[in-house]
């Protein structure tokens, strides 16, 4: 199995996810960095050749978080008929009680 694993930062958590998944098949990461928020256009385009290149071979997209950096690898997988798989931590699994929201 071929399996493309997209992240924003590379962290401890990313590269103990990044053994388990080599395990399964043969892993390829890529890192989206982004420098400042002018440079995000460029980014993307980095990323789409990225995905043209490594992307037609894959049989699944694994995305660390939903951000932005999740948009291309979902809309590649899901045009190209291929599953796609979002891991979400920290803030992307908080949630707030509206009987809560005063104390913020």
């Amino acid at each position: 199995m071929k399996i493309i694993q997209t992240y924003l930062n590379s962290s401890s958590f990313i590269t103990k996810d990044s053994a388990i998944f080599a395990e399964l098949g043969e892993l390829n990461n890529y890192e989206f960095k982004i420098k400042s928020k002018i440079h995000l256009p460029f980014s993307f385009l980095q990323q789409l050749i990225f995905l043209l290149n490594s992307g037609w071979n894959a049989n699944i997209f694994i995305i660390q978080f939903s951000g932005y950096h999740a948009l291309l690898p979902v809309l590649f997988a899901r045009l190209t008929g291929k599953k796609s798989i979002i891991i979400s931590g920290g803030t992307d699994c908080v949630s707030f009680s509206r009987n809560r929201l005063w104390l913020f």
